[in-house]
């Protein structure tokens, strides 16, 4: 294809590869996000092949790792950096509205590797830092119209109790690792994002949400309360914070507090072939 849109927590990207003649294809796990429609706003990103150079005038944002960086230019423009570590190299280039730039790699012809592969979720992380919104280190669910999501660090059980939760009748899997909070028309939203290995394990969908689960192997199996200062911690620790680009973290903080506000937190242990539905009752 040399076309195409995706849709991930209401927010759409559409890639555009016909003027340079180059093809792609979309990740398995992109799939269920594909529009099939036409293009009604969102960030249009035009797909081009050339040698990507960095500019004496960009100013840094967040050039201290060595798998991406992040620049501005003198329009205020966001340049994403995908160095050679991650070939092939490309520089994403979007407007400060987030609503049009240009894909620029040094792709060879024909190739069907996915222009965004390796930097989508930078891209997205920060659009949504705009709005106070974040991608969060969860696994995230619906029920009978209702969102859990159960955050925790690498390494604290989530891949392993969203295999559970699946089993469950009437639970979607929304994302086993990734998910997006978003905050609109007054109330707390879930997203399913696309940022997975395993297509059957993420979705599109979004669902109010009821509930954050803080898992915490260092207490009794069950759930345990979790107080709103504690809960903000773990997330600050835990999601995709933006914190060098501080122009948008007065949004971010209060907006936590404002979920802590909203939303119960409470700290879980799942055990091991123990029931997982007792975290949904």
């Amino acid at each position: 294809m040399n076309f195409q849109g995706i849709a991930v927590a209401d927010l759409e990207i559409w890639l555009d590869a016909r003027e340079s003649g180059l093809t792609f294809t979309l990740p398995e796990c992109h799939q269920d996000f594909i529009l099939k429609r036409a293009p009604s706003g969102g960030l249009n990103l035009r797909v081009r092949d050339d040698i990507c150079q960095k500019r004496d005038s960009w100013e840094p944002v967040h050039n201290a790792s060595i798998t991406w960086q992040l620049w501005r230019d003198g329009s205020g423009a966001f340049i994403f950096v995908l160095p050679e570590i991650a070939p092939p190299k490309r520089h994403v280039r979007v407007n400060p509205d987030f609503n049009a730039g240009e894909v620029i790699g040094e792709f060879s012809q024909g190739s069907n590797l996915y222009p965004l592969q390796n930097i989508e979720i930078k891209v997205f992380i920060n659009w949504l830092a705009g709005f106070g919104d974040l991608v969060l280190h969860a696994v995230g669910l619906s029920l009978e119209g209702r969102g859990y999501c159960f955050m925790g660090p690498s390494g604290s059980g989530k891949s392993t109790l969203a295999g559970a939760l699946k089993s469950i009748p009437g639970v979607k899997i929304l994302g086993e690792d990734n998910i997006v909070l978003r905050y609109i028309d007054d109330r707390f939203l879930i997203y399913g994002t696309p940022w997975h290995l395993d297509r059957g394990m993420c979705s599109p969908a979004w669902a109010p949400l009821e509930k954050i689960f803080f898992l915490d192997r260092s207490i009794p199996p069950g759930e345990s309360k979790s107080d709103p200062l504690q809960g903000i911690t773990s997330i600050l620790q835990t999601a995709f914070i933006p914190f060098y680009r501080p122009e948008t973290l007065p949004k971010i903080l209060d907006r936590l507090v404002t979920l802590s506000t909203r939303v119960p937190f409470a700290c879980a242990h799942y055990e091991l072939g123990s029931d997982p539905a007792v975290f949904l009752q």
